[in-house]
């Protein structure tokens, strides 16, 4: 009954957050139709392709993302990266592989200790919070709603644009799990076997099974599968999920703007 709650709470939650940044958001929607009525916008190139440079936002974008000064530490890296690319990917494989451990022993730790609560109540924090890029797109808009109207023109139409759209996306995203928290919460008491049983199915045949088959052959071996198999599961197949559903998207976009443009 605990876990019940805890799922349809931090659901309340999650749609209560998305429910208040799209009023936030409904404002920057109203600047993007001024725009759109004040300005000739039609040639513009919403797809994000074509850089506009001749407006305050890029100003702004150029300032605050692009030439955004990296740490000693960021230095470093880079620098690793471009000097010693083999040890530097090892390196990183490394990194994946103790990171995945930890998680999982957090993960049991955190069940142990605290019940699945606090898995929740984080997933429900991260979700509000949201990823980088719509938190870029919220500050963009901020700081061009705080502008005269008067300083804004037609290339500034495309970077509101964009990130309306992506905040938007994201608003969709967390709505969506906000309510599936609610939905879900009913049967949440087998939630945590579940997930638990399925994220150790999945590690148990991707990784460690293999492993210890290839450790039987050769330790190297062993020990390049389980980096290469993290680099592929962490980074490289969400990397290509992502790439692809973004490319669906603009295929879509743009069949839409032929139709009705």
């Amino acid at each position: 009954m605990e876990l019940v709650l805890i799922l349809f709470f931090t659901g309340g939650i999650i749609v209560a957050a998305t429910l208040w940044r799209y009023h936030r958001t409904a404002g920057y929607i109203r600047l993007q139709k001024r725009m759109e009525d004040s300005f000739d916008t039609l040639d513009l190139d919403l797809s994000g392709k074509t850089e506009y440079t001749d407006c305050v936002s890029h100003t702004w974008v150029n300032e605050n993302v692009i030439r955004t000064p990296h740490g000693r530490l960021g230095r470093y890296l880079q620098e690793f990266l471009m000097d010693k690319t083999l040890f530097a990917m090892m390196g990183i494989g490394i990194a994946l592989t103790l990171s995945i451990l930890i998680v999982v022993v957090f993960f049991m730790a955190s069940l142990i200790a605290f019940g699945p609560a606090v898995i929740m109540f984080l997933v429900g924090a991260l979700v509000i919070m949201g990823p980088g890029e719509a938190k870029i797109s919220e500050m963009l808009l901020a700081k061009v709603s705080e502008l005269e109207f008067s300083q804004l023109n037609h290339e500034d139409y495309v970077y509101v644009s964009l990130a309306v759209r992506t905040i938007g996306r994201w608003l969709r995203i967390s709505g969506l799990v906000g309510i599936s928290f609610i939905v879900i919460s009913p049967i949440g008491e087998d939630l945590p076997a579940t997930l638990a049983l399925l994220f150790v199915t999945i590690s148990n045949t991707l990784l460690f099974d293999p492993a210890l088959v290839a450790n039987d052959l050769w330790f190297p071996l062993a020990f390049f599968y389980v980096i290469s198999m993290s680099v592929l599961l962490i980074y490289v197949i969400p990397k290509i999920i992502i790439a692809a559903l973004r490319r669906i998207r603009i295929r879509n976009r743009n069949q839409s703007d032929t139709q009705y443009g």
